[in-house]
């Protein structure tokens, strides 16, 4: 049996998927056209829920839907069940293992310049890449608490214990060994760098707080995640002030034409990760240093690099742990006052969007006529400062309402006192930090509806 009559007897049901390695033989088949076809990880995932797969088993049981069912029948009811279901649940557990795919892809052709393995391979391709592959691979990657977060079951979301293989390094970068003596942890470079990178671009980019503040929260909010984190899992490195110091030096804000993630940037080699790990051992050892005079980063355009890295995965639609709770912090700050106390719609920074986040939020427990008066206004507003498309606004914002209003209901239309409302401002954003985004982060999954213009500042 060849891959096209493999996969087209799966997709009607002939050919039964009751295991992982009968799943990973189907996504290897996707992810080889995937590469042929500059497809991604986030199409070939959608391949596999549109056909009710996930890879989700034991303790994330509750994210495969089993429908017993014909394939005739199967096909009948996919678009009123999985829609439902299947993409709003194991985005990232299934996201990640096409990522691992796209990663044992690559390390039998690092440039792909060969001819992609052949469907008779897979066995040999599957067992000679266990290591990154099995069906417990996940939980080297992924604590299972971060992995059943909502948004974590909704959005891809980068790990929380190790870094994605090869995710460390350039696409194309010689990768030069490191002196034994400055060797660190390679599974774990990754967790600070991504967490700074978010920090300085706050900073470039915020007017309303002072950087001292922004560096403050971001220390406190990162020595919080890290702390519960090795406490549950000894092998996360512990916090370290001066590392997460040393890093928030050594990266710099990078805007680019568009919105660039932190993994594209590292992919297109903007910085050498390694050697940056090593010459912080350096420093703090007292030990000698001499870092590589060779940089591959060439800017933009850039000959479709950061669109490789992102096909591979590390473009990831939400953010880590680390980064949403340092965010909520900052709109926490940003509005300090503003959530005491029902406000009015002049009192509210539009160009702030923890303010537009907040106004929003103190609509859901207004009566039907004056919320319908609030939103109206604000929709103009946010449209005469070139905030948001009019044609996008009324959506961006029922969509933000429906979030919000399952933790507002219970005030039964009245604005609580005494730090609730900021309390409750910061339970939503750490739950649903799809609303951070200011633009369409992921062009390939059909999860990411909260975009908003570019500033015209940025």
């Amino acid at each position: 049996m060849d891959a096209s009559q493999f996969c087209a007897d799966a997709e009607g049901g002939i050919v039964p998927i009751v295991s992982h390695e009968d799943l990973m033989r189907l996504g290897f088949v996707y992810v080889v056209d995937a590469l042929e076809r500059w497809g991604n990880v986030f199409t070939a995932t959608d391949k596999i829920h549109s056909l009710g797969f996930t890879f989700g088993e034991d303790e994330l049981r509750f994210n495969r839907y089993v429908l017993k069912t014909t394939a005739a029948n199967l096909r009948k009811v996919r678009k009123i069940f999985l829609l439902i279901w299947l993409w709003y649940y194991g985005s990232t557990l299934d996201v990640f293992y096409f990522t691992q795919l796209m990663a044992a892809m690559y390390r039998e052709d690092p440039l792909q310049e060969c001819e992609s393995p052949s469907f008779s391979d897979f066995p040999t391709f599957y067992q000679k890449h266990y290591d990154i592959l099995g069906p417990s691979v996940w939980r080297s990657y992924y604590s299972l608490s971060f992995l059943t977060q909502k948004a974590t079951t909704r959005f891809f979301r980068p790990p929380d214990l190790r870094d994605l293989p090869g995710s460390s390094h350039s696409l194309f970068e010689d990768h030069q060994p490191m002196p034994e003596n400055l060797l660190v942890e390679p599974t774990q470079l990754l967790k600070v760098p991504r967490w700074a990178f978010t920090v300085v671009c706050t900073r470039a980019k915020q007017q309303f707080l002072p950087s001292t503040t922004i560096t403050a929260l971001a220390l406190t909010t990162l020595e919080a995640t890290i702390t519960s984190l090795h406490r549950d899992y000894p092998r996360v490195q512990p916090y370290s002030e001066p590392l997460a110091r040393y890093w928030l030096d050594q990266v710099v804000p990078a805007f680019g034409p568009g919105p660039c993630a932190f993994g594209e940037l590292v992919g297109m080699g903007l910085w050498n990760i390694h050697w940056l790990s090593g010459r912080y051992v350096a420093q703090v050892t007292g030990q000698d240093f001499t870092q590589p005079q060779k940089s591959l980063f060439s800017g933009w355009p850039d000959g479709g690099t950061s669109a490789l890295a992102a096909y591979r995965g590390w473009k990831e639609e939400i953010g880590s742990e680390e980064e949403v709770q340092f965010l909520a912090a900052v709109a926490c700050q940003e509005t300090a006052g503003l959530s005491d106390k029902e406000s009015a719609l002049g009192d509210f920074d539009l160009s702030v969007r923890s303010h537009i986040l907040l106004a929003i939020m103190q609509a859901t427990v207004k009566d039907q006529a004056a919320r319908a008066e609030f939103l109206d206004d604000l929709e103009e507003r946010m449209v005469r400062a070139s905030i948001i498309e009019s044609e996008r606004v009324k959506l961006w914002m029922s969509e933000v309402s429906k979030i919000m209003e399952p933790y507002t209901h219970e005030w039964q239309g009245k604005w609580p006192g005494s730090g609730k409302g900021e309390s409750t401002l910061r339970r939503i954003l750490v739950e649903n930090p799809q609303l951070f985004a200011f633009w369409n982060y992921s062009w390939c999954s059909k999860q990411f509806y909260f975009e908003l213009a570019r500033r015209k500042d940025d």
